[in-house]
């Protein structure tokens, strides 16, 4: 987020899933998902004199293909 004047901004979570937070300082998220699924938050950001903003967003979580163990084969050279 921006402010027009300047001013310095905080951020803030007003709904979200387990274990999403956010960094005051800089508004990065930061959400390791525990499950498939649809995910929804809202922020707020505030500029501390009246300047308020808030926005909804949403995550979607899809399942992974199931990951393989490398394989390895040893052999003599011919």
């Amino acid at each position: 987020a921006q402010d027009s004047e300047q001013e310095e901004l905080n951020y803030r979570l007003l709904s979200s899933p387990v274990g999403m937070t956010i960094a005051n300082e800089n508004g990065a998220i930061d959400f390791v998902p525990n499950a498939v699924g649809s995910f929804t938050f809202e922020l707020e950001v505030d500029d501390g004199f009246g300047g308020v903003t808030r926005q909804q967003g949403l995550i979607n979580v899809s399942p992974s293909k199931n990951n393989q163990l490398p394989q390895w084969h040893v052999g003599l050279a011919q």
